[in-house]
């Protein structure tokens, strides 16, 4: 690795892109044994949010003028995918540019699942190409670049981002911040003002693709420092610098216009995120678990899941282990600054840019909409990757036959566990298999897996299988009455609960569970018509 191909950019990019490839190949699509047709190749379907924020959201089937969506919520429409008689919701998420994206190509080619699944692994492509070049223009050695790059193509925690369409604004905001990066830091001189404009505007794409992008204007003059640079150096660079504010001045501009605040984000929901009833200290406390955990899944992908809700691990109280293993990389860390005197710059950088990218995420000061999600670290995993690419680049130096031979059978590991996780991903039911079985303790995810066998027992019924779906039905009920345990507030999951109970004919008890759940749910064709059956039998 510290030979030709960490030189040489056309044989570095063949590199990444075959090991990219590899991995994500099955993002798309999967071969697999038909009874009848033998050997196929299943295309990967849509699962989870795209149907709301893609597949059935009317703003972006019908863009017209393009520029609507930069009047949107994210989440405006997603009723319609649900038959919600509130057709918008509002977040606080403003993504227009992702919206944009998905909109342009079910313009060219319809919704069909194929070019969007491929559009995303084209996005993940471009961010892993470019991390070369940029963290050569940071300083890094060419060894370090290349292996840092290839472990960001092929580790199994992008699955998410990368075969989730939704996953497009993470790939989306990267794209951009690395592209800011490498165009801000040029050829090693001061960056001209063409540059800097160039910089801005890579930044304008990344920010309004994913809020987490505004970072990117610190990560610029933190590049200057990482690269080597005086303080003296990077002040009079703040001129051109200031056009970044540019982008950042009209983003919070228009998000004032649209939710009336610049910074508005909606209060999370205790299912989404733990910690919204948590105090400042206590979130604070939280912070390392979190880390703790994402680290834990960008070195250690053992289980891996798409859901990491209300009760999926334990956060509240902070629990010690995580903590310590936190405060010993600390310690560790520290040392390392200390013994490493040519290389403190370069550690010190790559941890302030990791938490720069982790600001919006690890809920202190501010919550998140979400808690935890792989998504989400899909930037910041680059910093955390790091490390562990100048180590391997170091032992190969040191021993090349065994740094090969560790850099090779890491990375075959990390794209063979991608290469299955992707399989997860194929549809809604084998997801809410997986997930169910990766954190069982988690009440999202047994009402996921809940709802997707009810769906099979109403096509068991429909096609004359009663017992089929009897059993069906009974694992169902299982399910949701997990999720109500783990959360007794889930009233989705009681207005679930209750249509097997009418199945059963038991009324009077499907009754009760759709009363405690309807006040606090949006009506659908499908509940009106439970309550008409039940008020029927009960009255």
């Amino acid at each position: 690795m510290s030979g030709p191909a960490a030189h040489r950019p056309w044989l570095s990019a063949a590199l990444i892109t075959f090991a990219a490839g590899l991995s994500y190949f099955t993002a798309i699509g999967w071969w697999h044994s038909h009874p009848v047709r033998g050997w196929e190749f299943a295309l990967n379907e849509f699962t989870l949010d795209d149907y709301a924020q893609v597949v059935r959201n009317p703003h972006v089937q019908s863009p017209w003028p393009p520029w609507h969506v930069f009047t949107l919520d994210l989440w405006a429409g997603v009723g319609g995918a649900y038959d919600w008689d509130d057709f918008n919701v509002t977040t606080g998420a403003y993504r227009p540019l992702y919206l944009l994206s998905c909109a342009a190509q079910i313009g060219l080619h319809g919704q069909e699942p194929l070019p969007l699944h491929l559009g995303n692994v084209l996005l993940h492509l471009a961010v892993c190409l470019l991390i070369h070049p940029m963290l050569l223009r940071l300083g890094c050695a060419p060894a370090t670049s290349l292996i840092t790059a290839l472990l960001f193509a092929v580790i199994p925690i992008h699955t998410e981002d990368v075969a989730s369409i939704v996953g497009r604004s993470e790939l989306l905001a990267a794209l951009g911040m690395a592209a800011a990066v490498y165009t801000w830091l040029g050829d090693g001189t001061p960056p001209s003002t063409a540059r800097a404009a160039g910089a801005a505007a890579w930044f304008a794409a990344a920010l309004f693709s994913k809020e987490g992008a505004i970072v990117t204007p610190a990560l610029l003059l933190l590049a200057n420092w990482a690269r080597g640079d005086r303080v003296r150096q990077i002040i009079p660079l703040f001129g051109r610098w200031s056009l970044c504010l540019i982008p950042a001045a009209v983003y919070f501009g228009l998000r004032w216009w649209v939710f009336g605040s610049p910074v508005w984000a909606a209060t999370p929901y205790l299912l989404d995120n733990a910690l919204v009833d948590a105090t400042g200290l206590q979130r604070l406390a939280a912070a390392p678990v979190l880390l703790y955990h994402y680290l834990r899944l960008t070195y250690l992908p053992l289980i891996l899941s798409s859901d990491y809700s209300y009760r999926a691990f334990p956060i509240l109280p902070p629990p010690l282990g995580p903590q310590l293993v936190m405060a010993g990389a600390a310690v560790a860390f520290t040392a390392a600054l200390a013994a490493l005197p040519s290389q403190r710059r370069a550690l010190a950088a790559g941890a302030a840019a990791l938490a720069l990218t982790m600001v919006l995420i690890i809920n202190w000061p501010m919550l998140s909409l979400i808690m935890f999600a792989e998504r989400l670290f899909y930037t910041p995993s680059l910093f955390a990757l790091l490390p562990l690419g100048a180590l391997l680049a170091a032992i190969h130096r040191w021993q090349r036959a065994v740094g090969l031979g560790l850099i090779l059978g890491l990375l075959f590991v990390y794209g063979l566990r991608t290469a299955f996780r992707n399989r997860d991903w194929r549809n809604n039911f084998a997801l809410a298999e997986k997930t169910v079985l990766a954190v069982p303790g988690s009440a999202r995810a047994q009402a996921a897996w809940g709802s997707q066998m009810l769906a099979v027992a109403d096509g068991a019924k429909a096609n004359g299988h009663l017992e089929e779906a009897a059993q069906a039905y009974e694992i169902a009920a299982q399910a949701l009455d997990r999720a109500i345990q783990i959360y007794p507030e889930y009233h989705a999951c009681h207005a679930l609960l209750a249509s097997i109970l009418a199945e059963r004919g038991e009324w009077q008890r499907a009754a009760d569970m759709l009363e405690f759940a309807v006040p606090h749910i949006p009506l659908t064709p499908a509940l009106v018509d439970l309550q008409e059956r039940i008020r029927e039998h009960v009255d």
